[in-house]
């Protein structure tokens, strides 16, 4: 009869071996149960949606988030992992109580009528910029060897861009331009003219407000536009997302109002001398056989000069709402 003498460090090993691939099964089968994953980019943010049903109602797990910035040619450069840990099992019930630093990305997490879907929003990230996520919940309590090779099996990570800065010019004036620029909410940054200091050609970003734009008026004498030409006054722009200094998340636009000396685009009102508008009034009468185009003047009325022009050298006037035709040249 033989018998076999295994000691006690042997059978530790052993177990721990056995112990070790079950966690293997148990995490690719974690793993696959991840469902209807969404991502979506925003302005320094990142929306998440998923579904998981874990093996039974009773069973205990957490979610891991990993993501990594990417750089030009899309290699990690700097990585962060958060977790979701779960405080109620019945409808499984999420928190983050990580500590986190000044430059750490927050999850902020959204309450769902589905009990087994989450919602997450990765905020306080860069403009602009792929990152790579990736989605996997762990048993409760996981020990960090298993984490490793836990990540280790995982699917490929999905990429995803945050949006960037954007610009649309909303109105050209004689003494100013006025554009739009698109900075997402809770915007820190700073809009400026190109290297002008003068107050009235910057303006900060409120980080506390939510709008998602802001309106930037340039005054072309006080930021120096420049006349190209006479036929043009071009305004450089530069959009920080830091106030300090420039990143390479800074967007430049050239802001572009063209005019002709024989043509007009005005959006102002003006007023007209009492025998101008009798003039016009009187040849205005004879061209016009609608009833409805007919209109009373007086010596106080104000003209609403519309922001168009035609093809005859000519500018269209409004006169009470009433279009009239007044020639630039009077005989």
């Amino acid at each position: 009869m033989f018998s076999i003498q295994i000691n006690h460090l042997a059978l530790n090993l052993i177990l721990i071996l056995i112990c070790w691939e079950c966690n293997i099964v148990s995490f690719a089968s974690m793993i696959s149960s991840i469902e209807n994953l969404k991502i979506e980019g925003d302005y320094r943010s990142i929306r998440l949606q998923w579904t998981y049903n874990p093996p039974n109602d009773s069973y205990r797990f957490d979610f891991q988030i990993k993501l990594c910035e990417l750089n030009n040619w899309n290699h990690r450069n700097i990585c962060k992992t958060k977790f979701l840990y779960q405080i109620n099992v019945r409808n499984h019930s999420m928190i983050d109580n990580q500590r986190h630093e000044n430059d750490d990305p927050v999850l902020e997490i959204h309450q769902t009528n589905q009990t087994n879907q989450f919602k997450v929003s990765i905020l306080g990230l860069r403009v602009q910029t792929s990152y790579s996520v990736l989605i996997s919940p762990v048993p409760k309590n996981a020990d960090e060897n298993s984490l490793i090779h836990h990540e280790q099996k995982q699917i490929e990570p999905i990429i995803v861009t945050t949006k960037g800065f954007s610009a649309k010019t909303s109105r050209c004036l004689a003494n100013s331009s006025e554009i739009e620029v698109f900075t997402g909410p809770y915007f820190n940054g700073k809009i400026l003219v190109e290297g002008i200091e003068n107050p009235s050609c910057i303006l900060n970003g409120d980080r506390k407000n939510r709008k998602e734009s802001y309106i930037f008026v340039i005054n072309h004498d006080q930021c120096k536009s420049k006349t190209i030409n006479n036929t043009r006054i071009e305004s450089v722009v530069i959009v920080n997302e830091n106030r300090e200094i420039m990143t390479h998340h800074s967007r430049r636009y050239v802001v572009i109002c063209g005019f002709d000396p024989d043509r007009y685009t005005l959006t102002a009102s003006v007023s007209m001398p009492n025998f101008l508008l009798k003039k016009f009034h009187d040849r205005y009468r004879e061209r016009s056989s609608s009833p409805t185009k007919k209109n009373q003047f007086d010596s106080e009325a104000s003209l609403n000069v519309q922001n168009e022009w035609n093809s005859v050298r000519r500018y269209p006037v409004y006169i009470e709402n009433q279009t009239m035709i007044v020639a630039k040249k009077f005989s």
